[in-house]
């Protein structure tokens, strides 16, 4: 189970959480009701296969309901210990 916390506004952030591990979360950042900007999952390395062939197979579903084109992602990377990552920039971008 995830816990859910929405936080809109000029955020425009919404977090998930699961509740057994606190460590592990996608946070979404987007424009309310639109546009996903970025996606941040953080989760157990035994998870990590079944969260890339998911946020591929969601990638390419809903690319193609909105008309856009698809790109295929070759691999999705762990940055989690670069010194630049996309959740860095997330949490000094909204002051988080």
């Amino acid at each position: 189970m995830w816990n859910r916390t929405r936080k809109y506004g000029e955020e425009s952030i919404c977090l998930f959480r699961n509740e057994h591990d606190n460590r592990c979360f996608i946070l979404i950042e987007c424009d309310p009701g639109d546009w996903i900007y970025t996606v941040v999952v953080r989760c157990a390395i035994k998870d990590y296969e079944l969260v890339r062939t998911t946020l591929h197979s969601l990638y390419e579903k809903y690319g193609k309901e909105e008309g856009l084109p698809i790109r295929h992602i070759d691999e999705l990377k762990d940055c989690m210990f670069e010194e630049s990552n996309d959740l860095i920039k997330i949490i000094k971008r909204h002051n988080l």
